[in-house]
């Protein structure tokens, strides 16, 4: 015969066995409801795919999703705005910046007035010199480059939806983080720096902040983001400025903000050929 704290053991064991099972289900919809990435943060995929072999340039997979776009913190000027929602497909795009060395590879020559080693990027280019590489490359058959649109640079910049200020590690500016108001030796390179030589951004790539600004796609319109298609919006026009992006070595941290937008003539050499100017591709296929 059970004595009663033997009853009153199996009765707490019963009622322990049965909490468990009741639990599970609720265990398991709980860990498979909140896996992988925060839902404040698009899923932005650092997977690489081989490199371009004519320059062995690198790629980044951005996986494609919606964003605001435009200026978050209400400290930009009026180009800036409206902030909008704009989606754009998945691309790759390119880890660094195109360097001298890859330029001299499909080009011949090195047009850049810093000239102080291969893997600097390369600079004082014009809009139409950079398309006329960017021709060069997609003849070598080794797949389909492009200039990035502006919302692909922007996405790619903020690491998908997140609200930062500047396209660094921490989302924050210092000499640490990024080459720019370079004018008083605050950081080693008086110039330009080494492409990768600033810890890489949240979605992989490096110098999205200073370093040169990088030439986009898109025509400049001051009122473009109220013409902005939702899905991969993309501003062409007769108008011959175009969009820059990321800031320079030179400019002070208000140009180096991750909405900040530039423009500069594509067809006029010396307003164009600036040693703060370059570009990074897209990889279609």
């Amino acid at each position: 015969m059970l004595s009663m704290n033997n009853t009153r053991t199996i009765n707490i064991s019963f009622l322990n066995l049965l909490i468990m099972v009741l639990a599970l289900p609720c265990l398991f919809f709980f860990t498979t409801a909140f896996a992988g990435n925060p839902a404040s943060t698009v899923d932005v995929i650092n997977s690489r795919i081989p490199k371009e072999p004519s320059t062995e340039m690198e790629f980044t997979f951005i996986k494609g999703g919606c964003f605001e776009m435009g200026d978050l913190w209400n400290e930009g000027s009026g180009d800036e705005l409206p902030v909008h929602i704009v989606c754009v497909d998945s691309f790759y795009i390119g880890t660094y910046e195109v360097t001298q060395g890859q330029w001299k590879k499909i080009m011949g020559e090195n047009p850049s007035k810093f000239q102080q080693g291969d893997n600097y990027p390369v600079e004082n280019i014009t809009w139409n010199e950079a398309k006329e590489f960017i021709t060069k490359l997609n003849g070598k058959g080794q797949g389909t480059y492009r200039l990035p649109t502006e919302a692909e640079w922007e996405y790619a910049a903020r690491a998908g939806n997140n609200k930062i200020k500047f396209t660094t590690a921490t989302g924050d500016i210092s000499h640490d983080l990024c080459n720019y108001d370079n004018t008083e030796q605050k950081d080693k390179w008086d110039r330009t720096s080494p492409v990768g030589s600033f810890p890489s951004s949240e979605s992989g790539l490096y110098d999205m902040c200073g370093n040169v600004w990088e030439w986009i796609e898109d025509s400049y319109e001051f009122d473009a983001y109220r013409k902005h298609t939702r899905f991969n919006p993309l501003i062409t026009n007769k108008v011959s400025d175009r969009v820059i992006r990321g800031c320079g070595w030179s400019d002070d941290k208000e140009d180096c903000r991750v909405s900040y937008r530039d423009k500069i003539p594509q067809d006029c050499p010396v307003c164009s050929s600036r040693n703060d100017i370059g570009f990074r591709v897209v990889r279609e296929r």
